[in-house]
């Protein structure tokens, strides 16, 4: 198997064309055996028409060249290494237009002389060896070119300056054969180089899309790798600054001492959670989410939710009318950690984003036969629509009125994504000041026990 270098300096038209040449010489053998098979019958068949010499001496030459052009398929096929095509590829079609040139003289010294039948039989074996060319040699143009041409030119000129009304008529009938033929060389040759094309496209294209994959592959990897080194080790020491403000706040002598430590800790705990959050989406994204499902009894879920939210509303007086673990009772397969994860996140925003003194509603409802929708409204500061449409982003900052401390986070851009690897969604609908519906569809809901 010769192979072309496919670098940079090699262009698609040079690789298109040492492929047909490779074609040509694959399908040389049979063709070579062919026409020494066809020179053999039709001196056995003229013979009888023409006691000559001149028959056995272009058998000689005919079989002699035919032996010659073996011999150049055997020097390609022990060239172990091409690199010039072009040389063969023209070493190709000198050969081919030898052979029809050979073809074309036995138009000329076995035409026989006022035997019609003969030479009819004459034509018909030109015409046979002139459509095996074009099925052997059009993987180029040329090939199949010269051989037409030089095998029937001249028993056309032959026939023409007979004069006879046979004669005009088998010109006619050989000038359609030789366009139709050089017709169905050229589309043949088309059509070979342009499905050359396009695999070596497909080729180049399956190359560039690997590599790519590869790059941003290796990119992902490094992200990911940094961000979960980062995540470790900035770990450590904040959690000396939150230890030491823990103690700074025990042995506050006084009520601003006092708070100033609390503000600390309040700013090291919320840079924690972030950090956390971080190290979270990387081993999701590096690790897969590696969710287990199993059945979740959801009014159960919800009020061991509940008893980790209410001591936080409590201290800002919100009250919590919980419609789904007093009235509901659904049951539906999911990632439990994750799921009570997911609620607690949405429960906590709804109590720190809430006015002081207000509410928050839980409820639930069927949006079809298969998926459920739990909602969690707030009466709090709400949302404008273009604060809404950045809050999935990871480490999108929003800052937000009357509060003390921009939201900055990843915790509802993780709470999408887990949503997402169990089949579900997550939306939300907010007026400014007025307050936020978060809601979260299930698929899958399997049973309702009761209502």
């Amino acid at each position: 198997m010769h192979k072309v270098d496919n670098n940079e300096n090699i262009t698609l038209d040079e690789r298109v064309y040492s492929e047909q040449v490779k074609l040509l010489y694959k399908a040389l053998p049979a063709s070579i055996l062919a026409n020494l098979i066809a020179g053999l019958l039709i001196i056995r068949i003229q013979w009888a028409a023409i006691h000559d010499t001149g028959p056995i001496i272009w058998l000689f030459c005919f079989e002699s060249f035919m032996i010659l052009r073996a011999g150049l398929y055997f020097k390609y096929e022990r060239t172990p290494h091409i690199i010039n095509y072009r040389f063969w590829g023209n070493a190709f079609n000198i050969a081919a237009g030898i052979t029809g040139l050979l073809w074309g003289s036995a138009g000329i010294f076995m035409f026989p002389v006022g035997n019609e039948l003969y030479q009819m039989t004459l034509i018909f074996c030109l015409l046979a060896m002139s459509a095996g060319a074009v099925s052997s040699h059009s993987f180029l143009k040329t090939p199949p070119f010269v051989f037409i041409i030089l095998a029937l030119m001249p028993l056309l000129i032959r026939f023409f300056f007979e004069d006879t009304t046979l004669s005009l008529a088998l010109v006619f009938v050989l000038c359609l054969s030789i366009v139709y033929l050089l017709m169905s060389a050229k589309r043949s040759a088309e059509s070979t180089a342009n499905n050359i094309r396009l695999r070596f496209d497909a080729v180049d294209k399956e190359e560039k899309i690997k590599k790519s994959q590869y790059a941003a592959s290796q990119a992902n990897r490094a992200k990911d790798e940094f961000f979960s080194l980062m995540s470790h080790e900035l770990r450590t020491p904040l959690n000396s600054i939150i230890g030491y403000g823990q103690l700074l706040r025990m042995d506050a002598k006084d009520d601003i001492s006092k708070d100033n430590a609390q503000e600390v800790l309040n700013a090291g705990n919320h840079l924690l959670s972030l950090i956390n959050e971080i190290l979270s989406l990387s081993k999701r994204q590096v690790g897969g989410s590696g969710l287990k499902s199993q059945a979740i009894n959801l009014n159960k879920i919800m009020e061991e939710c509940l008893l980790i939210i209410r001591p936080l509303a409590i201290e800002r007086h919100i009250i919590i009318e919980d419609e789904i673990s007093t009235n509901t009772d659904y049951v539906f397969f999911a990632d439990q950690v994750k799921i009570k994860q997911i609620l607690i996140n949405l429960l906590s925003n709804a109590v720190k984003y809430n006015k002081e003194g207000g509410r928050i509603r839980l409820h639930c409802s069927e949006v079809s036969p298969d998926r459920l929708r739990i909602c969690v409204t707030d009466v709090g500061i709400g949302m404008t629509e273009e604060q809404i449409s950045r809050l999935f982003v990871p480490f999108e900052r929003m800052e937000t009125e009357n509060m003390e401390m921009a939201v900055m986070g990843v915790g509802l851009h993780m709470t999408k994504f887990l949503l997402q690897d169990m089949g579900g969604d997550i939306g939300v609908e907010s007026v400014p000041g007025q307050g936020s519906t978060f809601w979260i569809e299930v698929s899958f809901v399997t049973e309702k026990i009761s209502q």
